[in-house]
């Protein structure tokens, strides 16, 4: 139970800084002409998270002090290892659906994009990718970092009733060729909207009254997710278009190269 409470006050801390007690988000804004010289373009494949994010700021044990957190907390862990198994068990790939959709909305801007492998590495319970270690010959490279994947209830204060809303929330960061320094450092979020300043955020097309209804129809439901994604890689493009990154008119006719990690090579 006590590290089950410690990893709530930890949830607790984070979603303090990402709702807004924090200063603005550090992004970063396309210098002009920075994509002049781009052709190929490499979207890395993003993992699938170790476990999916549920959180419920509505929880009547919000109201009890600590022995309400350790309520909230033994809640939430249950539920995030229920939702994390049933979507387990059906295969549910919503990292490697928002990768394919970025590159085939790259294709569709003109670019030659295609997904590739990179050397993520679990630290501290969390897959992080240093840019250095990143390998390929492509231009430019897009690494798609979600904070949040999973379903939020954001209390009777959200607007929603308290219903659990789909939520991904990512970092994108477009890289040049020296892989370190960002071209460009966008912070995108669906469903659950967060405050802190320099968030894009785009609404919700679904929500669930209660936490059975995502787990009873995992199909349905991680197409709820599935849409988010879709959502997310709407709002990259277009903040991409707006700072003149992005051609304005897309061709007709877009091709998905799909990369096999190990050689580099289409299949």
């Amino acid at each position: 139970m006590l590290h089950t409470l410690r990893n709530w006050f930890s949830a607790t801390c984070l979603i303090l800084v990402l709702t807004g007690c924090a200063g603005p988000v550090p992004k970063i804004d396309l210098a002009p002409a920075a994509m002049t010289n781009v052709k190929t373009i490499a979207v890395v494949r993003t993992p699938e998270p170790a476990q999916y994010s549920v959180m419920n700021f509505g929880h009547p044990g919000m109201a009890l002090g600590l022995i309400g957190g350790a309520m909230v907390a033994a809640d939430t862990n249950a539920k995030q290892q229920k939702l994390t198994q049933v979507y387990n068990d059906n295969k549910v790939a919503v990292c490697a659906e928002l990768s394919r959709l970025v590159a085939e909305r790259l294709n569709a801007a003109g670019y030659q994009a295609h997904v590739e492998d990179q050397p993520w590495k679990r630290v501290d319970g969390k897959d992080a990718l240093q840019f250095k270690d990143i390998k390929s010959n492509a231009d430019a490279v897009v690494v798609l970092s979600p904070t949040v994947l999973g379903f939020v209830a954001t209390g009777l204060a959200g607007g929603y009733n308290n219903d659990y809303l789909p939520t991904l929330a990512v970092v994108v960061n477009v890289l040049g060729t020296d892989r370190e320094k960002p071209l460009y450092r966008g912070y995108h979020v669906t469903g659950w909207e967060l405050k802190a300043e320099g968030w894009h955020f785009t609404k919700p097309k679904a929500r669930y009254p209660s936490f059975d209804l995502i787990t009873d129809k995992p199909k349905e439901s991680a197409a709820a997710l599935a849409d988010a994604a879709a959502a997310i890689v709407d709002s990259v493009i277009e903040d991409l278009r707006a700072q003149k990154g992005l051609p304005m008119a897309p061709p007709a006719a877009p091709v998905v190269a799909e990369l096999d990690g190990d050689n580099g090579k289409p299949h």
